[in-house]
Parts: C-alpha cells; structure tokens; sequence
C-alpha cells in the first residue's frame, strides 16, 4: 500500500480530496512503464517556419515545457540546406527569453528578421544568415517599435510594419465592472522603415483593428482585414470585421471586399487574383463555423470562385505560380498534400498522421513543413519538388528520443451508428499488442467539436488534456472517435450534431465502444472514458447514461446547459449547437442534452479536473458536478487548479493533473 496526502492548498490546486490511498498495480496497468510522463509533456511541438527566398536557410521557433523551471521554452533553430536538400549546419539562438515570433527574411537572403525582446525591450532584430548568431536590434530606440503588431518585406533594405492603438482606453474604478462596455476603437497606422538606417516615415493611419495584410506585387495596393470584436463573442462579433483594397501609398478606399460574418485572411495571388482562405458560410447572416475553405476573389469586380467542394479541413497552402495552389489538409483520420488545377484538387501523398506550417520560398525552389507521423513524434521535413513531399527529407531531431521508445501502433477503424451511419475513429494498440484481446480500454474524447483525430502519435499540443498514446505505451487500447461534429469529412458532417449536441455524438461514441467489445479487445472490467472542453461535456453527458465504465475523467466540461447560459466568453457555441435556439425557445431540449439531468444516474468514480479562471467553460460547472454527485452519494473528486484558465500555462499543472489522473486510475482499476 502506499499513500499520498495534499494540504488543501498546494502549488496552486484546490484539492476536495484530502487523501488517495493507491493500490498494487494490477498486471496489465503497468502505469509505470511506457513513456516518461515527465518526458512526454515536455515534447517539442513546431510553432513556425520560415525559408530564405534563395531556399538555403530555413528558421523554425519551437516551445516546449521545462518540467523543472516551471516554464514553456520558445526556441529559435536554423537550418543550412544545401541545393541537394543536405543539411549542413544547425544552430539553436536561446537568447531571447521565449520572446522570437514574426519571422521573415530580407529579398536578397541576406538577414533573418524577427521580432523578440531581449534585456532592454522589444525590437524587431536582423541575424546575419551566414552567421546566425550574429544579431543586432534593427532600432535601439525601443519605444519607436513597442505597438509593432505585424510586418512585411519590401525589399532588400524595406519593410512596411504595423502599429495598433486603442483611441479610447476605457477608464473606471478598478475594483468595479460596468456593462455594456464602452467600444475600445483601434487605429492602425502604417509605417515605412529603412532598417539600414533606421529610419521611419509614418504612411497613413486606418480607423481599424488591422490583424492581416498583404501588399500586391506591384506595390501599389494593399489588402487587408480588420477584426473589432469584444470581449464576449455573440452572432456579431464578425458583424464589422471585412476584407478591403488601399492604395499603399495614402490609405484610401479602393474596394471592400468582403460583407458578410465570415472570418477571412487574403493574400495576393499574381496581379490580378487575391486568393482567400476563410471559415464560414458568407450566406448566413450570422457567424456560422466551417472547414476552412479557399476562394478566388477577382480585386476588380470583387467576384468570388470558390474552389470544388473538398470535404477535408484546409490546415495552410502555398502558390507555385499564378494558377497552381497545393494545401495540407485532413481528410479521414489523415492529413496530406493536394494539389488545385483545373479546377479540383488531387492528392499527391500518402502520410498517416498531421502535417502543420506547410511553407515555401520566394523563389519557389523549398518546401517546408512540420509533420506528426503514426511512428514519429514532431520534426521539420523539406522538399524540392512536388514529388517530395511524399518522401520528405526530415532535418530535424527534436524528439528522437520519444520516436526511438517502443511506438503503440496505430489504425483508423469504423463502424455504424445507431441510425446506420459511418462513424470513424482511431485505435491506439500498446506497443507489440495489435489484436491482443481483453485489454484495460480508454475512450478518448476530443473537445471542439469542430476538430477531429488523425493516425498521429501525437497531438502536438495539450498533451496533459488529450494524452493517448501515453496510455496506450503503458497498455491501454486508446479509442479517438471522430463522431458527428468533427471535422475532415465535410460541412454536412461537421454540422450533424446540431439540434442534439450531446446525444448524437455519445451515441456515435457508444456504438464505437460496442464495436471493440464485440471484437473482444476490450476488458469489460478496466474501461475508462475521459475528455477535455467539449470531451469532457460528452464525458459527464455518458456517464449519466451508461454504467459500464469504471473510471471517468472529464475536465472543462458543460455540466449544466441552463446554468451555463450567458456565463462564459460568448454565446456563439449554445447558438450554433442548438440550431440558433436559446433556451427559452427549448428549455426541454436543452435539458435533455444536459449532463445534469441524468445526475442520479452517476455511479462511475469520477475524478473531474478544471481550471479556476476558465472563462470558456466557467468554473461553476466543475463545483456544480462535483457537489452534486456527492450528494448523490458517487465516488468523485475534483482538483481546481486556481491560476489556470481553459488552457493551462504552468507545466507543474500539467504534470498533476496527468500525474493524479494516473492515480485515480490506479486506486480504481488496481487489484
């Protein structure tokens, strides 16, 4: 027996339980084998990357959680390539306390510019691409740059860059809030600098919150999108946020392109052709969630093109010339390569698994992504030619030594629904166990719901939310349904939860479940359901309907819809979900699709985990569950984690709460 007590206030976590009294792990939980937990929540995830225009030097800024300092690492690495794709020399720049972003590089590919902070204050710094580390701030006036929020490259010597101020801070009485909130206006003003000599001659300024831009090739106009929204999101949040043509030398109107909800990012595609990557549907006269999409918008008319009707979920794209694009996208439980010409997109690879920063060069010479695989933790792969990218040379090792541990081995599996319809899903095996039966069975429920799953050892991201190849390296079978909601097989799809946003998706979970007892891999006795945001509102929403689990772990779940209503960012997700219905229009099926009403029910020890500032799923959920089933008499337990919001920031959080969800399933599923 062994045991391990908390005082009620410990690192930042509300305990309810005082005490876990933890087991002799039975044989097949060996929860001490597998991957280092520590080790696997401090994998290095890719956040971007950049190509020289001459294709020989490419920047990628990665992150990872240090365990021990408490903190996230933001790391800049860069890569000398030869023209055969050989990687010559790689060199790490760590000076910059976790400040690098906005990378980009001078026409001629002389300098890497970027923006970070060093230990006077923020400056946009050029690093000299035959010695990296040589490194020098383009200003030393910091002052001059402190509301840069973005830039592009002219030329060799040029960049326009960006500053964003609000008009109207709004002023009061700290320890007071007042609603309806005064419109904080942002004005942008557009800058010229020489960052040879330092100089900066002011252009125009906007009255607009400009997020995105673009400039033609030909220099004379710009392209740009403004986002004024506040701070609780509602069916108008995108009401005035629209994509418009400016001369780029005064800041006049030429055309507004866009009116409609949709959030839409633009870019110059040739002279004559802006190519559009958006979400939503711009018929709808409210903000509407899609797969991301691309358009073809003619500047001079403003006509739009969409392009064919592809049902995967666009992640990025590239243009090879001014007619042909290539997108990463996922489609299924995989992400690939297509390309668009005449008129449709065709793939061109064959990866299993998740491919994100898709980039190439100026010149067009380099391709550039990072790529997950179903055997390989996150690196960065080249290619030269289309062909490439489905062998890709990797030039990257940054988690070699997670990719060289037994890897659980991985399939995408379906099966039909209670109303006949195909679901998909992926199967997690422990490493060397494909087929074995009566194994111990997680169900891992994504969030969303608009996302999904790929045959990827890794998510690449909220590894302490979602975790299942951590459980399945230490002898879980791991199930991921994508059911209906999820993305990656079209809008219809996606859209197929609305109206019954708890019970259809549980019963696509369900039915999943049954398919893999039915095929005897599944220990009927060591089955656990867990899930994060909307995976653990479906997680609080199946255990109220089905006893046959043994362990729960919900976290940042809707537990009670009414009560729910109105108290977090924005209601855009009860609207969307519930046809465009509130509650009042319904209040029986919004309390059908509540976890709360089948409370009585709940007799699976439940261990529930959120954040004590989360404003996305507020925190009331979290008490109101675990009060109520214990006054239902159920085992369950609850951890605040006090500084923490609906995405946790502290990995010394992470590392509990999957620490204490590991002991929660050994105190339950144990000898």
């Amino acid at each position: 027996m062994r045991g391990l007590r908390f005082k009620q206030k410990r690192n930042g976590v509300l305990l309810c339980t005082m005490f876990i009294s933890l087991t002799i792990l039975a044989q097949e939980l060996q929860l001490n084998s597998g991957y280092n937990v520590k080790e696997y929540l401090s994998q290095i995830s890719v956040n971007t990357i950049s190509i020289s225009p001459n294709g020989n030097y490419i920047a990628v800024i990665t992150s990872n959680d240090d365990i021990e300092e408490n903190t996230t690492e933001k790391m800049l690495w860069y890569y000398e390539i030869n023209d055969e794709g050989e990687l010559i020399s790689k060199t790490k720049i760590d000076f910059f306390s976790n400040t690098i972003s906005q990378l980009n590089w001078t026409n001629d590919s002389r300098y890497l510019i970027f923006k970070a902070k060093d230990s006077i204050g923020y400056s946009l710094f050029k690093a000299l691409s035959k010695s990296p580390k040589k490194i020098t701030p383009i200003l030393k006036e910091r002052e001059k740059l402190k509301e840069l929020s973005s830039y592009k490259i002219l030329d060799s010597t040029t960049l326009i860059f960006l500053e964003s101020k609000a008009k109207n801070k709004e002023k009061g009485q700290k320890d007071i809030l007042s609603f309806p909130k005064t419109k904080n206006e942002i004005h942008t003003t557009f800058k010229k600098m020489n960052f040879e000599t330092g100089k900066i001659d002011s252009l125009f300024t906007l009255e607009s919150n400009v997020v995105h831009f673009d400039i033609s090739p030909d220099q004379k106009h710009m392209i740009y999108a403004n986002y004024n929204h506040s701070s609780y999101f509602d069916n108008n949040s995108y009401a005035d946020s629209h994509t418009y043509i400016i001369d780029a030398t005064n800041g006049s109107l030429k055309k507004q392109l866009t009116d409609d909800y949709v959030w839409d990012e633009s870019n110059w595609f040739g002279e004559d052709k802006i190519l559009s990557f958006f979400n939503g549907n711009p018929e709808k006269k409210h903000y509407n969630p899609t797969f991301n999409g691309l358009c073809i918008i003619n500047p001079n008319n403003g006509n739009r093109k969409k392009l064919d009707n592809f049902k995967g979920r666009i992640s990025s794209y590239i243009t090879l010339n001014n007619s042909e694009i290539i997108i990463n996208a996922q489609q299924s439980t995989t992400s690939n390569f297509y390309t668009y010409k005449n008129d449709h997109f065709e793939r061109i690879s064959d990866h299993k698994g998740t491919i994100s920063n898709f980039k190439n060069n100026k010149n067009k010479s380099l391709m550039a992504f990072s790529m997950i695989t179903n055997s390989s933790f996150e690196e960065v792969y080249i290619a030269r030619t289309i062909e490439e990218l489905n062998n890709p040379i990797r030039i990257s090792d940054f988690n070699s030594s997670l990719s060289a541990q037994p890897i659980p081995e991985i399939e995408k599996i379906s099966w039909k629904n209670s109303s006949g319809e195909t679901i998909e899903g992926v199967l997690m095996w422990p490493p060397g166990k494909k087929g074995v039966q009566n194994l111990p069975f997680v169900v891992d429920i994504h969030g969303g719901p608009r996302s999904s799953r790929s045959e990827a050892i890794s998510l690449g991201g909220l590894h302490y939310y979602y975790a299942p190849s951590l459980l399945a390296s230490k002898g879980f079978l791991v199930l991921l349904p994508n059911y209906r909601g999820s993305t990656g097989r079209g809008q219809e799809f996606m859209e197929a939860l609305n109206g019954h946003p708890s019970s259809k998706p549980s019963d696509d979970i369900l039915t999943g479940v049954t398919y893999v007892i039915d095929k005897k891999w599944a220990n009927k006795d060591k089955m656990i359901i867990k899930g994060a945001s909307y995976g653990g509102h479906l997680t609080n929403w199946i255990i109220g309907n089905t006893d046959i689990f043994k362990v729960a772990l919900p976290s940042c779940g809707i537990w009670n819809e009414r009560a729910s209503y109105g108290t977090g960012d924005g209601d855009i997700g009860q609207l969307i979900k519930f046809n465009q219905l509130h509650y009042w229009d319904n209040p029986e099926l919004f309390d059908k699709e509540s976890a709360f009403l089948y409370a009585k029910n709940i007799k699976t020890p439940t261990l529930i985990t959120h954040g004590g500032k989360d404003v996305r799923v507020p925190t009331h959920n979290a008490y109101a569950m675990y009060y109520t089933l214990k006054e239902q008499g159920a085992t369950v337990e609850l951890l605040i984690y006090k500084n923490e919001g609906h995405i946790y920031r502290k990995p010394h959080n992470k590392l509990h709460k999957v620490e204490a969800e590991l002991l929660f399933i050994e105190k339950h599923l144990g000898n």
